[in-house]
């Protein structure tokens, strides 16, 4: 009987904690006054492109023939 009687506190005390805590978070919420500004950053601009650009231009005018290996 004590077990039962134990095992009953505790869920009652678990449900309690679950319940206590999922109230108390609507409280910390706040929202800004009418009169203060809202502060908005601004975006930052996206880094240079430092990478080197390849000058050599590909030869697209026909197409590759296979490359035939003769022993």
């Amino acid at each position: 009987m004590y077990k039962k009687i134990n095992q009953g506190l505790m869920a009652a005390m678990l449900l309690f904690t679950v319940f206590a805590t999922a109230c108390n978070n609507e409280g910390e919420k706040t929202e800004p006054a009418a009169d203060t500004p809202v502060v908005t950053p601004e975006p930052t601009p996206a880094p240079a492109d430092t990478t080197a650009k390849d000058t050599t231009k590909m030869d697209t005018t026909g197409v590759q023939k296979p490359v035939i290996k003769t022993n």
